[in-house]
């Protein structure tokens, strides 16, 4: 559950504290203190930004951008001698047949875990939006359907682990 502040972020976000952003909104309920002190802060939390991801098959990359779209490439063209297919046919647990057809929210959801999971920086950005709605920008290429939805539903996972 959300509460009434909201707070949004793309790849080319300006520096300002949280809530008080274009098209944002500060309740007064969250502390967002820490937040605020870390550089670029949302930046973090978009698509394109810089980190170190890995699968579950030891394949390294560089953004969840860059994850997604190899694994909905190799997945589209049905490319079963890709390490990246591995992914796909390790997500689809009903069948493992190339011709396998799977949900690109699902693939969102493992390349977002991937990412909080080998970062704990990352992951400490994403506890710190507290219980903010997320909103993700709309902007051209980094846009990707659902990230915020899926975003604040990692950030759920992870306070659940903590618990």
């Amino acid at each position: 559950m959300t509460c009434g502040c909201v707070v949004r972020f793309y790849f080319l976000s300006a520096e300002c504290d949280a809530g008080y952003g274009t098209g944002e909104k500060h309740c007064g309920d969250c502390d967002y203190t820490e937040l605020n002190s870390i550089h670029n802060w949302r930046q973090t939390l978009s698509s394109f930004y810089l980190c170190t991801l890995y699968d579950d098959y030891g394949n390294t990359f560089t953004s969840i951008i860059q994850m997604y779209k190899c694994i909905i490439f190799f997945s589209k063209h049905q490319i079963s001698y890709s390490k990246c297919y591995t992914i796909f046919s390790h997500l689809n647990q009903k069948e493992s047949k190339a011709t396998t057809k799977i949900d690109n929210l699902e693939i969102l959801e493992y390349v977002v875990k991937s990412k909080y999971e080998s970062n704990h920086k990352l992951n400490r950005v994403l506890k710190l939006t507290g219980t903010s709605k997320l909103v993700y920008y709309k902007h051209a290429e980094d846009y990707i359907e659902n990230l915020d939805i899926v975003l604040e539903n990692e950030r759920g996972r992870i306070r659940k682990e903590m618990l």
